[in-house]
C-alpha cells in the first residue's frame, strides 16, 4: 500500500494513528486463490485499525479463507448470462470480459454503478482489487487510489489484440479479435460517459488505470511471460491454518485431486475407483451425488483445506483444474501433476 503512486486520502478521524477504510474487490473467476491472495492485506489492514469492506464473487467461500477477521462481506455485482459453445471456448483476454457483462454497455453501466454504490456506502478510500475490470473502472470514476493483486493471468499486458492466448494466432483470428478489442472499448466508453470516468484509448488501458500491481507468482508461472517491470512477489499460501491430509487406507499409491463440476467427472472417477488407488479429492462445489457415488475405501472427498506441504510428501501423483497454488506448491515439490 505504501508504494502506491497515489496518496491515501488522509481520513477524518481524530485519532494519532491513520484510521482509513480499505475496499477489497473479487469479481471474476473461480477457486480459493483469489480471495487467498487479498488475505495477508486485510489481515495487516485490520491489525492496523483500518475499516475493512470485501465484496466477494462467491460468499460462500469466503469463511473458510477469511476467517473470523472483522471483515464486512458483500456480494460483488456480477453479470450472469447463458454462454454459446463459441463463446466459452476462448481465444483472448477480451473475450472473458465479453462474456462478463462487456458485451453490453447498458449491462456495463448497470455493472459500474453497482460498484460504485458499494465503496461509496463502505465509505472506501483505498481499492485493492483481485481479478476485478469492473471494480477498478468504478474507483476511477470515484477517483480512488487502486492497487491490484493478480496470478499473471488476471492483469494481462498492454497490446493489440489484447491478452491473446496463441502466441501466434492467423491471420483471421487476429483481425477477429482486434474487431472484439474496439467493440469492447466503446461499450466501455459508452458506460463511462454515464457514470464517470476518463475513457479508453485502447482496451488495454483498462488494465493500466492501476497505481500499482502486485503479481504473486514467479516469472515462470505468469500466464504471459516474463515481464521486466513486473513485481513478483511470489505465490501465496491458499490457507494458513490447515490441517493434514486424511487418505482413506494405506498401502496403495496415493493420489491427490483438487477437482471441479464437469459432465466428464463421474467417468474419471469411475477409472479411479478401478484402479484402487489411495484418492483424497479436495472440492469446493461437487454435487453431493456424486460424492456419496464415489466415496468409499479408496477414494475419500472433503471441503476443507488439507496441508499442501504434507500432500506433497506422501502423493505419488496429483490431478488439480490449474489451480495456481496448487500446482506451485506440488510441482516445486517433483509431485508428477
Amino acid at each position: 500500500v505504501r508504494s502506491s503512486r497515489r496518496t491515501l486520502p488522509r481520513a477524518e478521524h481524530r485519532s494519532r494513528a491513520l484510521v482509513a477504510k480499505v475496499f477489497f474487490a473479487w469479481e471474476l473467476g473461480q477457486g480459493l486463490g483469489h480471495l487467498a491472495r487479498l488475505r495477508p492485506m486485510m489481515e495487516r489492514a485490520v491489525a492496523s485499525g483500518h475499516g475493512v469492506t470485501l465484496a466477494a464473487r462467491e460468499l460462500a467461500n469466503v469463511g473458510r479463507v477469511i476467517g473470523d477477521l472483522p471483515v464486512t462481506a458483500l456480494q460483488a455485482p456480477l453479470c450472469r448470462r447463458e454462454l454459446g459453445r463459441e463463446e466459452i471456448a476462448t481465444q483472448s483476454f477480451a473475450q472473458i470480459l465479453r462474456n462478463c457483462g462487456y458485451h453490453d454497455a447498458e449491462t456495463l453501466t448497470t455493472l459500474i454503478a453497482a460498484w460504485k454504490h458499494l465503496m461509496s456506502l463502505s465509505g472506501a478510500e483505498l481499492v485493492i482489487v483481485d481479478h476485478s475490470p469492473t471494480a477498478m473502472l468504478a474507483a476511477a470514476a470515484l477517483e480512488l487510489p487502486v492497487v491490484a493483486f493478480s496470478s499473471g493471468f488476471t492483469h494481462p499486458p498492454p497490446g493489440s489484440p489484447f491478452g491473446v492466448f496463441d502466441a501466434a494466432p492467423d491471420a483471421a483470428t487476429r483481425d477477429a479479435l482486434s474487431a472484439l478489442d474496439e467493440t469492447l472499448k466503446s461499450n466501455v466508453n459508452r458506460a463511462v460517459d454515464r457514470v464517470g470516468g476518463a475513457p479508453l484509448e485502447t482496451l488495454a488501458d483498462l488494465y493500466q488505470r492501476a497505481d500499482d500491481v502486485f503479481f504473486f507468482t514467479v516469472p515462470a508461472f505468469d500466464h504471459f511471460g516474463q515481464r521486466a517491470e513486473a513485481k513478483y512477489c511470489g505465490v501465496v499460501e491458499e490457507f494458513s491454518e490447515v490441517g493434514p491430509p486424511r487418505w482413506p487406507g494405506d498401502g496403495a499409491p496415493k493420489l491427490f485431486a483438487y477437482l471441479k463440476p464437469h459432465r466428464d467427472l463421474p467417468h474419471f472417477l469411475e477409472q479411479l475407483v478401478r484402479l484402487r488407488l489411495n484418492v483424497l479429492v479436495y472440492h469446493n462445489d461437487l454435487p453431493a451425488q456424486t460424492v456419496e457415488r464415489f466415496a468409499g475405501q479408496t477414494m475419500r472427498f472433503t471441503r476443507e483445506p488439507v496441508d499442501l506441504r504434507a500432500v506433497a510428501e506422501q502423493a505419488a501423483l496429483a490431478v488439480v483444474n490449474a489451480n495456481l497454488g496448487t500446482s506451485f506448491r506440488l510441482l516445486t515439490k517433483g509431485v508428477p501433476l
